[in-house]
């Protein structure tokens, strides 16, 4: 929260408790409008931090998913590529043919090309999960920078309004001059 900002929000406040004898119901309004629009911008300044809060959270669940989804599509197209070397294997073994040269070299080759697949899939779901991430914590900066927004908003509320009323209560009773 802001600590040093209400302290100096409350010393502002209690200066103006102090010259309220002299106002009227128009001064006590003043007070009054300036003190929710003060109340107002910082409940708005929370309401957005909850919502880029609740975005954030989102965020780190889907980047989860993206992570989770990667790692299982790897294991099937590894499960795929260890099928397919098995039934290369099957065949040349039934064949006869020696594991020596082309055939030893297709096997290889299957391995090779599937091991680049599984690298690919579980790469692209990390940039996925990283971006996610990355989204996350912006939008727990933005909550955070709304709600100090709106502290700053209710201090120049308060403010504006206090010198406001302060210029009223430098005035004559009853008088329209400036």
């Amino acid at each position: 929260m802001c600590p040093p900002l209400f302290a100096a929000i409350g010393a502002g406040v209690a200066s103006a408790a102090s010259a309220v004898s002299g106002i009227g119901l128009s001064g006590l309004a003043s007070i009054a409008g300036t003190g929710l629009s003060a109340i107002g911008a910082i409940q708005q300044g929370n309401a957005a931090k909850a919502q880029a809060d609740a975005q954030a959270d989102a965020y780190r669940r889907q980047a989860l998913i993206e992570s989770q989804t990667g790692e299982y599509q790897a294991q099937r197209r590894q499960d795929q590529i260890n099928s397919t070397i098995g039934t290369q294997t099957a065949l040349v073994g039934g064949s006869g043919v020696n594991f020596d040269g082309s055939p030893s070299d297709v096997i290889g080759s299957t391995a090779s090309e599937g091991a680049l697949d599984t690298s690919a899939i579980r790469w692209n779901a990390k940039n996925q999960a990283d971006t996610l991430g990355y989204q996350a914590k912006l939008a727990n900066i933005q909550g955070k920078n709304a709600q100090t927004g709106s502290y700053l908003s209710a201090a120049g509320n308060l403010f504006s309004g206090l010198g406001k009323l302060g210029t009223q209560l430098g005035k004559p009773w009853g008088s329209t001059k400036e």
